[in-house]
């Protein structure tokens, strides 16, 4: 508990925002209470680590997740996830958050606002990449301002930017496979976010990025 409190100390003082991304097993829209069960406890014990280095009970310190499955039946699915996160304890609740995705059959940023925001009132994280591969239900301009309009006051939009490395690096993977660097800036209207960078080169992309899309502030 010292060691986690003292991390948090570090990051909070160094202006660092700090956020989970737990694993895709994590399904509070499964038809199974097993599987929904523990996932609970996982989203439970991602939140006390976050109370044991005094991160924000808010989406500032966010635990980010995707619906999961949605077994043919969108609404279906999009409905037990809103009832299961009643069973999250408060503090995970207050900082949950949903991604959209990256394949046609899953969950777009409009399904997500309409089946989750318009019920539950948790923030919806704008991945730019799974745009492009997921539903095509609006543009990328109007799934970036409706995600916009998810985050609660005084809490700065936090999004998701890769590109695809089947489409920039290596043509035999999946296109939602993420790319070693950046080939597009990520596009945020002069709205200011906070984004995560999710290529493989961690570090090394954000300078490279930051010499080739940021070149004035730089």
């Amino acid at each position: 508990a010292d060691t986690m409190s003292e991390a948090g100390e570090i990051a909070m003082s160094g202006g660092q925002r700090l956020s989970f991304h737990p694993g895709p097993f994590n399904c509070l829209a499964s038809a199974n209470d097993g599987v929904v069960q523990k996932t609970i406890a996982e989203l439970d014990a991602h939140s006390t680590q976050m109370d044991l280095m005094g991160l924000p009970e808010s989406p500032q310190a966010k635990i980010n997740i995707h619906i999961g499955g949605a077994y043919g039946e969108h609404d279906k699915a999009l409905d037990r996830f809103c009832r299961n996160f009643a069973r999250l304890a408060q503090n995970t609740q207050a900082r949950l958050t949903v991604e959209n995705d990256d394949r046609p059959s899953l969950y777009s940023t409009k399904m997500l606002h309409d089946g989750v925001f318009s019920k539950i009132g948790i923030p919806i994280v704008f991945d730019s990449h799974h745009h492009e591969l997921g539903p095509q239900d609006i543009d990328y301009h109007d799934a970036f301002y409706l995600a916009r309009s998810t985050w609660p006051d005084g809490i700065k939009q936090q999004c998701h930017h890769s590109n695809s490395k089947r489409h920039y690096e290596d043509d035999s993977v999946r296109a939602s496979a993420h790319s070693d660097w950046y080939y597009t800036p990520f596009e945020n209207y002069g709205e200011p976010v906070d984004v995560v960078l999710e290529c493989k080169k961690k570090e090394q992309a954000l300078f490279k990025y930051q010499q080739d899309f940021m070149k004035e502030e730089v």
